[in-house]
Formats: C-alpha cells, sequence, structure tokens
C-alpha cells in the first residue's frame, strides 16, 4: 500500500532523475517491492537489486527466475558488486538488503545497544554523484500486503549511511507494538562474535564504534573466579585484558564474596555474585538468578565439577575454560587443552593466556600494578615491613614462627628506622601471638584477621616492602606494586610466583622436595637486603 506521502516521495524520485539507492531491512515481504509497477524508476531507468546466492542450486534458480520476471536487473554478492556500482552510476535504482550480519568482513558497531558486524557496502555505494540515499520500510499488514515507509538518509561526517540505516531500523523496532515480528534478522544479528575462536576480540582493521558507544551494555559474560587468593589475584591480568578487548560487554564476576570487593575496587566488573551457600536453595536461587540474565559466555578460572556444574545450570551456550590431559570437562563447550608436563613448566598466566588467545584474544596481557585512587600514604624515610603470615591453602607453605621472630631481630639490629606490621588470616593468629610474645627489640603493630581484602591491599600498597611465603598475601601486594620478597618451599616457583612488575626478590630452591624448614633466617635477611638496594636504588 502506497499512501499520498509515499506516492509524493516516489515521484520526487523519478521526477529529480538522479541514481537512487534503496535500504531495505530483511522483513518477511520484502520481495512485494519487485512484484510492485510503482515501485519502478521510469524515464528509461531500471531497477535493480543486490542479492545473495542461495547455496542450494534448484532454488537458486527458482527465485533468481522469479525475480527476473518482474523485469528486475540482478547483480550477485559474489560476482556483481562492481556491475551494481556501475548500474547505479548509470542513474538508475538500486535495492540493497542491508541489516544482515557483516560478519568478519563488516564493521563492529552497536544496533539495539548490543555490539554486532555492519557491512560497509551501502557507503561504498554512497559515493556515486548525485546518489540519494533512501531508506525503505515494507512493513506487513495483511497476506501478501505491505504499507511502504520511505525516509531519505542525508550524508553526515559524524554518522556513515550504514549506521543511519541501522538507526532508522532500530527505532521502527522499538516503536513497534510487537517489536517488527516480520525482520527476519532477530535470529543472528548478534551472532558475529558468537563463535569462541572469536569471542575475545573486536574487528582490529574495521570499526564504526566510537569512545562513547564503548559502552557495557551488551553481551554479558560470567567470570568465575578460583577458590584461592593467589589464584584471584593472578588471573587479574586476563581479566582486564579481556575487559580492555570486549569495552562492550558486560563482567558478571562469581566467586567467593571475600575476593568479590577487590574486583569491584579495581573496577573489573558489573556485577558480582557471591557464590558463599548458606544452604542448597539458597545457592541455586543465586545460580538461577545468574541464568535469567542470559549470559552468552562463562570463562571459568575453577577447575573443579562444581565450578562446571555452576555453569551448566546458568545455561551459557559458551562454557569455556582449562583442560588438563587426564580429567576430562564434559561441561565445557568449549577447553584449551594443555598437556601436564607444559602446564608445570610455566607460569599459571601464561596459560590462561594462551586459553584466551584460543578464544580469540589478539591483544597484549598487562602485568602493571593495579594503582589505588586513593592510597595510603607511604612514609619517606621510614621503611614499613609488611610481614604475611602463614598459608591458607597448605600448611606446608608456612615459615616456621621461630625463623620468622629471628629474623625481625636481625632487621630491626639491621635498620635504625623500621616498622612491622603483621598480616594474616583470623588462622594465624597463633602464630601473630607467639612473635609478640617475644622481646624483638621494638613494638610491631598487628592486623592479623583485622582487614577485609580491600584494606589489606590498600596496607599492602603503603608496605616498602613485603615479606612472605607463596601465599595470596604476597601475590596481592605484588598486584598493587609493592615490592615482595618471597620464601619458596614445596610449591613450583614457575607456576605460582607472583606476576605483576613489580620489585622482588624469590627465595627458590633447585631441590624438588625443599621444605620451608630449609630456609634459615639469615639466607632471608641476606635476600631482604639485596631488596632493599634494589627499592633505595
Amino acid at each position: 500500500m502506497y499512501d499520498q506521502q509515499t506516492v509524493r516521495e516516489l515521484d520526487d524520485l523519478r521526477r529529480d532523475n538522479v541514481p537512487v539507492l534503496f535500504l531495505i531491512p530483511h522483513v518477511s515481504l520484502f520481495e512485494t517491492l519487485a512484484t510492485s509497477p510503482f515501485f519502478r524508476p521510469k524515464q528509461g531507468k531500471s531497477l535493480g537489486a543486490v542479492y545473495r546466492p542461495n547455496r542450494n542450486p534448484k532454488l537458486d534458480d527458482w527465485i533468481t527466475e522469479a525475480r527476473l520476471s518482474t523485469g528486475m536487473k540482478l547483480f550477485s554478492r559474489k560476482a556483481g558488486l562492481k556491475k551494481a556500482l556501475y548500474f547505479l552510476r548509470d542513474g538508475n535504482w538500486l535495492t540493497v538488503l542491508f541489516d544482515q550480519n557483516g560478519g568478519h568482513a563488516g564493521s563492529d558497531a552497536m544496533f539495539l545497544n548490543r555490539l554486532t558486524s555492519v557491512t560497509t557496502f551501502p557507503d561504498l555505494l554512497a559515493k556515486v554523484n548525485n546518489l540519494r540515499v533512501v531508506y525503505a520500510l515494507p512493513r506487513r499488514i495483511g497476506f501478501f500486503k505491505t504499507h511502504l515507509a520511505l525516509k531519505e538518509i542525508l550524508p553526515s561526517k559524524d554518522k556513515p549511511i550504514s549506521i543511519q540505516a541501522h538507526d532508522l531500523l532500530a527505532s521502527d523496532i522499538k516503536n513497534c507494538d510487537r517489536a517488527l515480528p516480520e525482520w527476519l534478522w532477530a535470529h543472528g544479528k548478534w551472532k558475529v562474535h558468537y563463535y569462541p575462536e572469536v569471542r575475545f576480540q573486536l574487528n582490529q582493521k574495521r570499526s564504526f564504534l566510537t569512545k562513547n558507544e564503548s559502552v557495557r551494555t551488551g553481551t554479558r559474560i560470567v567470570i568465575r573466579l578460583s577458590n584461592w587468593l593467589g589464584d584471584v589475584v593472578m588471573s587479574l591480568p586476563i581479566i582486564r585484558a579481556l575487559r580492555n578487548a570486549r569495552p562492550d560487554m558486560q563482567f558478571l564476576i562469581m566467586g567467593r564474596s571475600i575476593f568479590l570487593p577487590l574486583l569491584k575496587e579495581f573496577e573489573l566488573g558489573e556485577e558480582f555474585i557471591s557464590t558463599d551457600s548458606k544452604s542448597l536453595r539458597n545457592y541455586l536461587d543465586v545460580l538461577i538468578e545468574v541464568r535469567s540474565k542470559m549470559p552468552e559466555c562463562h570463562l571459568l578460572f575453577t577447575n573443579s565439577l562444581r565450578g562446571d556444574t555452576e555453569s551448566l545450570i546458568i545455561g551459557t551456550p559458551q562454557r569455556l575454560g582449562l583442560e588438563l590431559s587426564g580429567k576430562k570437562r564434559p561441561f565445557l563447550t568449549d577447553s584449551f587443552k594443555i598437556d601436564r608436563t607444559d602446564f608445570n613448566s610455566q607460569h599459571l598466566t601464561q596459560t590462561w593466556g594462551q586459553m584466551i588467545n584460543k578464544f580469540g584474544f589478539i591483544g597484549k596481557v598487562s602485568f602493571e600494578p593495579f594503582i589505588f585512587k586513593n592510597p595510603k600514604e607511604k612514609k619517606k624515610d621510614q621503611l614499613k615491613i609488611g610481614i604475611a603470615l602463614g598459608s591458607s591453602n597448605n600448611p606446608a607453605k608456612q615459615w616456621p614462627v621461630d625463623n620468622w621472630i629471628h629474623l625481625v631481630k636481625l632487621l630491626g639490629e639491621h635498620e635504625s628506622d623500621i616498622q612491622f606490621v603483621l598480616y594474616g588470616m583470623k588462622s594465624d593468629y597463633g602464630l601473630s601471638n607467639q612473635i609478640l610474645a617475644q622481646n624483638c627489640l621494638r613494638d610491631i603493630e598487628n592486623l592479623v584477621g583485622q582487614t577485609s581484602i580491600v584494606q589489606l591491599a590498600k596496607e599492602f600498597s603503603a608496605c616498602s616492602t613485603v615479606i612472605g611465603c607463596d601465599s595470596g598475601a604476597v601475590h596481592l601486594a605484588s598486584a598493587v606494586g609493592t615490592p615482595t620478597l618471597t620464601i619458596f618451599g614445596p610449591t613450583n616457583h614457575t607456576v605460582t610466583s607472583p606476576c605483576f612488575n613489580n620489585i622482588k626478590r624469590e627465595l627458590v630452591s633447585p631441590l624438588p622436595l625443599h621444605s620451608m624448614r630449609d630456609w634459615s633466617q639469615v639466607e632471608v635477611f641476606e635476600q631482604f637486603k639485596k631488596l632493599v638496594t634494589l627499592i633505595r636504588n
């Protein structure tokens, strides 16, 4: 159906006698335009269309013959694009279905607050001299009946033709009572980054995105944190890299409640979901709530059946993780497989970096420390030594308390102006009380069990250095840029050493079964002196 306004607009285009490019969305009855005798340029000009050949030869022949019978000129997207350009230059009318998923050859753009890929073909055609570009929507009003609405698109330095056309389509979808149900591309408009091998990348060569459009309003990704502080801290560079690579994504961070404030402080997510469960019912309610947010991707830093089961219940179509040889993870949809020998011969963050590379990440992972907006003040002339006691997940990594007592005495005798602060979990109260009970030549501040994880990180940022065993606390100190001295025993230094770019010293034995008791306080003291030299230089 053509109302009076549409008839006048078509007559105006015919009188103007210039080439016209009609940009038409894929709606159910767009073919009605080809059958209409009123949708023609006249004055010796022709109507043409760019089409995509069908994979089924017989079906393609049938469709092509039906279109040609209407008097249209057809130009294949595979071989006829240059001919279509010449056709326009001759003053004809050309129709293009502009709203399909542009795939990897298209340009990244935001559409209905979601990242998609847009074809740049209309912008190429728009370079034709004297061209008029018109958005045409044949909206279904009955059986094989449509109402045609036309809106002219004018050239703009700020917005390409393709984006203006998508803005008009988005407006039509939002203003339709039923969200334009005849629009055929709703099933796959946003699937350009759906495939796991390109999940964590944007188009590096083609993009219509602006800085203002890099808003996290579209695709949701669940990040499942590890259950141990050291592993959580080592995953921070990976999460930060993914956020830089996909600024359109909303990050839903799942993990133990004690860790979540740290990621919130570092602005590494939009939502933070605790996996602490008071009851099975409460736990399932949390997972179902995450499921209702319809995330598209789930990246797991855990390597456990529990984490995998969570991802299955949440129901994300992509569930990505690390798979060690000999340990199947059937609930994952895609995994980065690595041999245990290779896993044990490189840093865990490097392994995770290889994992996200498999899923499309093509940037660099930065190991620069995180900086607090309002850091605790450091005293310039005083050495503030943080001592991180214990290791909550492995008592074998703890250094004997007698060694700590003797080390504090050595440090106090070596430096005239030094402050000691003890840090640890509530379970480390016993160790701290034993140290405080000794006469160590000076007062020691005891903050064991008295800090949240964010408070602990800020405390570390105000320290001159932090000394500790291979524990989450030392990793956290490294993450905020504080020089660290780490004592390694039975753990694999290659896999779990602090990974951030800060001044550091490490005591590592070449023996595979090295015990923490094998390190004397003198050896640690000598490493401390070397560390202080690096700090002061």
